[in-house]
């Protein structure tokens, strides 16, 4: 039904596929101020994701090959089975050749799941390996059964590959069964008028009574100080408790992302939002709006007219150690609470609230902000990343000169007990032992690792990971090497 999906969805705008033909371009129309998710396929399986923008457009490429064989249970190869990754966009998947081998690819270095699949039968493994074997059995199933009448269930679970199934399925009242791969992952569930639920997928069950609440709308308009409409305006909507309002969305923290953009009118509404704490904010041109936090009750339909002001603005110029203006530094902002701390971490999980970047003299300035506290990350490769927390008050803020220093990197390789070099691994580094802090990385083939950007002068910690080995103690490292 249509006011499921649209109830279910985000709003989001559709470019028309295209072919692209090798070493041609291609034109597409985006909205002037919508990001627009964009997919990019290779007939080989490789895949290539963007949130572009006219302002921004910054592909994330599918680069790591993982090489899957797929047999029965006799072990003999099966030819035409469907394979494909945890994260892969539709289009993504690929057949199993006549010796039951194929080429899937991921972006992320993290361990994912390769789902393979022939008519009732599958098979999944979560590996950070180059190489796996997957053996088809019977797909055990998981039985969905309404507490009550809700209307048809549209399901969606992240340990089945979207390329093997589609974005959702959708079940009658009823309720019915989905695959269940075994992989650790959750299910999302929703129905007319309802929220969704979100449920772990655990391996060994056979049934799971779905419970849904009536879910919350806002509507409202968008106004210039003068109360006059303005037009497409995006709306986005904040969710202090960092729950994601909408299964599968690629934003991450508090904002939800682009909801719904303002009619000729001024008017939006957004659907399908779960009970409790929300704030709504808009950005148009030069203006901005954030709501005080709203309380929505389960089933309410909150009104609420948002009247755009002059945002405040913030500059800085930006230099090397020896006074030089330094040109492309990005700049990114994050919006935080007041009891709320900024760090690295915070930075690597939060979409930004804003972003610039500095001009040839060091200069970069961002407009069209609210007052509050943000945290604030420079950085350029080569230097290291500079984290800043600042208050905007309403007549804008010049933060003067900021010095990023030149940063080094840390290599090094993870072995076996044996001294062999194991590829693969996960390696953390951070500011203590134990933490992860200050980021991962993976290792080659041959082991091999490399940070960079990293502090000249401290002192940091290095732990890694790896299948079917037992970690070792963390290593100081003292920084520079004695």
């Amino acid at each position: 039904p249509t006011n499921l999906v649209t109830a279910a969805l985000r709003w989001r705008p559709i470019v028309a596929s295209q072919r692209l033909p090798a070493e041609k371009k291609v034109a597409v129309a985006l909205p002037e101020r919508i990001p627009v998710p964009l997919v990019a396929l290779a007939e080989d399986g490789r895949w290539a994701l963007a949130n572009a923008s006219l302002s921004e457009f910054h592909w994330i490429y599918a680069s790591k090959p993982i090489r899957v064989r797929v047999v029965n249970e006799q072990g003999q190869p099966v030819a035409g089975a469907e394979v494909a990754t945890q994260g892969g966009p539709l289009g993504s998947a690929v057949r199993t050749a006549e010796d039951g081998t194929a080429v899937v690819w991921q972006y992320s270095e993290e361990p994912r799941g390769v789902v393979a699949t022939q008519g009732a039968l599958g098979a999944a493994a979560v590996t950070r390996a180059a190489q796996v074997e997957l053996v088809l059995k019977p797909v055990p199933a998981l039985r969905l059964v309404p507490a009550k009448p809700y209307g048809p269930l549209l399901v969606r679970t992240s340990g089945w590959p979207e390329a093997l199934s589609g974005t959702f399925w959708v079940l009658p009242p009823e309720g019915g069964q989905v695959p269940n791969p075994g992989l650790e992952a959750a299910l999302w569930v929703a129905a007319p008028g309802q929220c969704f639920a979100t449920y772990p997928l655990e391996r060994d069950r056979e049934e799971l009574v779905v419970r849904l609440v009536p879910a919350a709308s806002l509507k409202g308009r968008t106004l210039d100080p003068q109360g006059r409409p303005l037009a497409h305006v995006p709306i986005r909507v904040a969710a202090p408790n960092r729950a994601p309002l909408r299964p599968g969305t690629q934003e991450k923290g508090n904002d939800q992302g682009v909801l719904a953009v303002s009619d000729s009118l001024g008017q939006w509404q957004v659907a399908g939002l779960p009970p409790g704490e929300v704030w709504v904010q808009a950005r148009w041109g030069q203006w901005v709006a954030k709501s005080p936090s709203l309380q929505l009750a389960a089933g309410e339909v909150g009104s609420l007219d948002l009247t755009l002001n002059p945002g405040v603005r913030l500059s800085a110029t930006v230099q090397d150690q020896s006074g030089q203006p330094l040109s492309e530094v990005q700049v990114e902002l994050y919006r935080l609470e007041e009891d709320e701390t900024f760090s690295a971490f915070l930075a690597e999980r939060e979409a930004p609230f804003a972003k610039g970047k500095s001009d040839t003299q060091g200069n970069v300035v961002i407009t069209a902000l609210p007052t509050g506290k943000f945290g604030l990350r420079l950085h350029r490769r080569g230097f290291v990343p500079c984290l800043l927390t600042v208050q905007l008050p309403a007549s804008g803020l010049h933060l003067g000169v900021v010095t990023l220093e030149p940063g080094v990197e840390v290599a090094g390789r993870v072995v076996n007990e044996r001294g062999e070099g194991v590829g693969q691994a996960t390696v953390w580094l951070g500011s203590s032992p134990g933490a992860n802090d200050l980021g991962w990385a993976q290792t080659d083939e041959h082991g091999f690792f490399s940070f960079s950007d990293q502090a000249v002068k401290g002192v940091v910690y290095l732990n890694a990971v790896g299948d079917d080995l037992i970690p070792g103690s963390p290593t100081k490292l003292d920084l520079p090497p004695a």
